[in-house]
């Protein structure tokens, strides 16, 4: 009888149980809006006591805007996306922010998934072209999925914009810490940003147009901005951004593109990983007090590069490991050495002009003389003209030189070689007045005097190197003249 008896009881506790759990059950599916998919065709305001919203594939278009007031909450399902062909208005405020999260982001709008949330649990938001987007005070976090095409490869990100993006006071994290994926991905679209902060991905912004970034905080990414296309980018109302605790503290510079250029300063640090091109008939102009640091990276120019630093401002191009100048820019303890990166070719009919410019710790751009591979950090078949500019720490090995001058036109004034092994090596026309060489090897080495002209060099100064004075390696195949 008891047996039976308590069989009744647990029978009676068991039907609760389930009771209480469909009451939750139910309890929660009227308060969530479920969307789906869906087409916004017409104005729509979503508000805080809709939310959340349980969004899948979202279309805002043509005409229509849709309006998400202060406090409102979208969830998105797995890979759930939003594209925008007509206006999107994202309407927090500091004490109310608008979410845009994943379905299994249970720390706001109440238990909506079943694990925890991660990077690229929905894809993103896509801006069409003559599409916009604006965002005061909101939360978007745990997309980056949305993908694109970019040459053979696919690609990932939060946002996709060929539009206009305008984002304010807003946070962006924890999008997926991928190699192909980004925050915002910029497909020359118009981009500003004030006081936005990114973090914990793989690269915030990535790609070129208009990009207008203000006080905008980046921590935890491997790469805070990668510029696709400089020759289509305008960054010269930037400013004041930080870079902190990221793989790579600065500015990624990934191309020059096809077309002219400029460098503004912007209050980071650029960085360029690999070779990059100056093609023919472009120029790329750097403006003062912009710091650039390789790694393993050579500029190869067959256009005009212009450098443009000034005695207080000069341009610095050095090391990842540099921090001395722009700050710890690759996270470690790495001390910069005399081969950190390679150089700069200057080929047949194209220019470098450089005024108070400071190059550091580069020398490997190679060249075959003979059967042999020599090193150095200019190598010179065009013109190189260089005024009040210091060339320092280049590699202090017998194979190589700061300027390697293959038949062009140098022309030094006031420039300044340190610490290396050859300061200039080569022939052709050398114009150097009132140069330093102090510490090196051997400060000026001629490799064919019949193919050399000195007569408009004048006043420079050998010290403390292992041979104050020029070498002269051949006379060559011709007749020449040695100058006072």
């Amino acid at each position: 009888m008891a047996g039976k008896t308590i069989q009744r009881m647990m029978a009676i506790i068991l039907t609760s149980l389930l009771c209480l759990g469909a009451q939750s059950f139910f309890m929660f599916a009227d308060a969530a809006t479920e969307i789906g998919t869906a087409t916004i065709a017409t104005d729509t305001t979503w508000t805080s006591e809709g939310s959340p919203y349980l969004v899948r594939n979202l279309t805002v278009a043509s005409g229509a805007t849709l309006t998400l007031e202060a406090g409102t909450i979208l969830k998105f399902q797995y890979l759930g996306e939003i594209t925008v062909n007509g206006r999107l208005l994202v309407n927090g405020n500091l004490s109310e922010p608008v979410y845009l999260t994943s379905i299994h982001d249970n720390s706001v709008g109440g238990e909506t998934g079943n694990r925890d949330p991660q990077g690229g649990d929905w894809r993103g938001i896509k801006i069409n072209e003559g599409a916009d987007v604006v965002c005061f005070n909101s939360s978007i976090r745990y997309g980056g999925r949305y993908y694109y095409r970019e040459g053979n490869s696919t690609r990932y990100s939060l946002f996709y914009n060929s539009g206009v993006l305008t984002c304010s006071d807003t946070q962006i994290n924890n999008y997926t810490d991928s190699s192909d994926t980004a925050a915002i991905f910029n497909q020359g679209g118009e981009l500003s940003l004030t006081r936005v902060k990114f973090s914990d991905g793989y690269c915030g912004v990535r790609g070129y147009g208009k990009l207008t970034l203000q006080q905008c905080e980046f921590t935890h990414n491997n790469t805070p901005v990668s510029l696709t296309d400089m020759s289509q980018t305008d960054l010269s109302e930037s400013y004041g951004n930080s870079f902190t605790e990221n793989t790579y503290n600065a500015i990624r510079i990934e191309s020059f593109g096809n077309g002219s250029c400029r460098l503004p300063f912007i209050g980071g640090v650029y960085y360029i990983r690999g070779n990059l091109n100056v093609p023919a008939d472009t120029q790329v102009n750097i403006d003062p007090g912009v710091f650039i640091k390789l790694f393993y990276g050579e500029i190869d120019t067959e256009g005009k590069l212009n450098i443009n630093g000034t005695e207080e401002e000069p341009v610095v191009f050095t090391s990842i490991y540099d921090n001395s100048v722009g700050g710890d820019t690759y996270g470690g303890t790495a001390e910069p050495k005399e081969n950190d990166w390679n150089g700069i070719k200057i080929r047949e009919g194209a220019e470098v002009v450089c005024s108070n410019g400071v190059f550091n710790y580069g020398s490997r751009c190679s060249y075959v003389e003979g059967t042999n591979i020599k090193y150095c950090l200019f190598y010179n078949s065009g013109l190189l003209r260089c005024r009040d500019t210091e060339i320092n720490n280049y590699y202090n090995h017998y194979n190589t030189s700061a300027i390697f001058n293959q038949g062009g036109e140098l022309s030094l004034t006031q420039v300044k070689l340190n610490n290396g092994y050859y300061g200039i090596k080569g022939y052709g026309k050398m114009a150097m007045q009132q140069c330093e060489f102090t510490n090196n090897n051997t400060p000026v080495i001629l490799t064919d005097m019949s193919q050399t002209d000195l007569s408009e060099s004048y006043g420079n100064s050998f010290t403390n190197n292992k041979y104050n004075a020029i070498k002269i390696e051949s006379f060559g195949n011709g007749s020449c003249r040695i100058p006072m």
